[in-house]
């Protein structure tokens, strides 16, 4: 990508005015009006300077944009994007840090990106250079790295998933014992009461929650009703054979 002495030298070369300006065609605009408003776009810089020699314009608007720490660094709301588990995050935000680290030590003084501009007859006519110069950091844009990050360690995300898995089952198999000799559950004869009884163990117990709904959304194999009719199935058998 042209520098911005380079670029005012290719403008002088060819007695073209160069003007800078503070915002791009596009952040003028909304999306939707950008997608609608007349433009065309131009291959090269070099293409428009040579249209504008043409067409006798000697005027001609640049911008350079810039990236910065914001968009590079792997924040919360990208790392909830893939719905990880607490411990799953344990894991891997030593690797996120790092990623960070080298975030921080970029120089955000470089531009990315390059637009030229001219109108005419209506009609505005760009070029665009681009240049993701933290690439050559070994870098990438913070979703990437992510994907990375979890792609490179899924062994060991994989065992804190299965030893997380045992610790449920475990947990789960106290809960169920507890549940088959309450007296209380012995009396649920019918699924209206069983439901009610359901919302009584589950809604205002964090503990016993955990066991079926997963900290980063949905459940892992069944519901809380669907164990207790598992439970209720279990103790009505267990009255035939007395």
């Amino acid at each position: 990508m042209k520098t911005e002495q380079e670029l005012l030298e290719l403008f002088k070369s060819s007695n073209i005015d160069g003007y800078k300006i503070e915002q791009t065609f596009e952040t003028t605009n909304s999306e939707e009006n950008f997608a609608t408003t007349n433009s065309m776009q131009l291959m090269c810089v070099e293409d428009i300077i040579k249209f504008s020699c043409k067409n006798n314009i000697n005027s001609m608007f640049y911008y350079y944009g810039f990236t910065s720490e914001e968009a590079l660094v792997i924040d919360d709301e990208i790392i909830s994007d893939f719905w990880l588990e607490p411990e799953v995050k344990l894991i891997l935000q030593d690797k996120f840090d790092e990623h960070n680290k080298r975030v921080y030590e970029l120089d955000f003084n470089k531009p990315i990106y390059l637009y030229v501009y001219i109108i005419h007859q209506g009609i505005v006519l760009f070029a665009a250079e681009q240049d993701f110069w933290f690439f050559e950091e070994g870098l990438d844009f913070p979703k990437y790295v992510c994907e990375k990050i979890i792609d490179d360690n899924m062994n060991d995300i994989n065992a804190e998933r299965e030893n997380k898995m045992e610790r449920v089952y475990r947990d789960r198999e106290v809960l169920h014992q507890q549940i088959l000799n309450d007296e209380e559950f012995q009396q649920c004869t019918n699924q209206r009461l069983r439901l009610i009884y359901t919302g009584k163990i589950f809604k205002n117990n964090i503990d016993n929650k955990k066991l079926f709904i997963k900290e980063s959304g949905g459940h892992y194999d069944i519901t809380p009703g669907e164990f207790i009719e598992l439970i209720w199935k279990e103790y009505k058998n267990n009255l035939k054979m007395l």
